[in-house]
């Protein structure tokens, strides 16, 4: 019986291994954060993201995605905010190529990470999860878009996990954004916090 249930949990390991590393492993993963993986919920005062992927593509449907055929833009819902105040931002991501290809997602895409003016990060969407989770890729056709609304709540958090933020909402200053979509490309975009 030992023998039966550590291999149980070394194929478990292997396929997680697998989610996590390849494309195709994110394809033949489909159902592994039902599977009793979750992602610790952020402690940001954020609902969940909203987004324009639709429904999942049969598993290895379309290629992956190249970086070079991806065009991302991020978007801030206001110019200006006031400490504590919520940021709202609209990741944009389009299929600028011929054909059509495979998106991952997953609790910690798009990727977001938020610096003050002198570069210090004060923001990592990532850091807001304990275990980041794949879901089924999304076929994105030639010149289709989707976008991914993601709020941060404007208090410091950097760290490697939720437990390593310090909280606390951010000084008044420029804030700039960099959204990346599991691409070597991002978008990027500039606000201001107020006192």
């Amino acid at each position: 019986m030992k023998a039966v249930a550590r291999r149980y949990q070394l194929v478990a390991v292997l396929r997680s291994l697998v989610c996590a590393m390849t494309a195709v492993g994110l394809a033949a993963c489909g159902n592994l954060a039902g599977s009793g993986s979750a992602a610790s919920p952020a402690r940001s005062a954020a609902p969940n993201p909203s987004s324009t992927l639709g429904p999942p593509s049969s598993p290895l449907a379309a290629p992956a995605c190249s970086s070079a055929q991806l065009l991302i833009t991020v978007a801030s819902d206001r110019p200006t905010y006031r400490a504590g105040q919520v940021v709202t931002l609209t990741v944009n991501l389009q299929n600028t190529g011929e054909s059509p290809c495979d998106v991952p997602t997953g609790s910690c895409l798009p990727q977001i990470v938020i610096s003050n003016s002198g570069g210090t990060v004060v923001w990592d969407r990532a850091a807001m999860q304990v275990m980041c989770t794949f879901g089924n890729p999304h076929t994105l056709g030639p010149g289709a878009s989707a976008a991914q609304t993601v709020s941060w709540d404007g208090t410091l958090c950097a760290g490697r996990d939720p437990e390593s933020c310090p909280g606390g909402p951010v000084s008044p200053g420029t804030y700039h954004v960099l959204a990346k979509w599991n691409t070597t490309r991002y978008g990027t975009v500039t606000f201001v916090v107020t006192s």
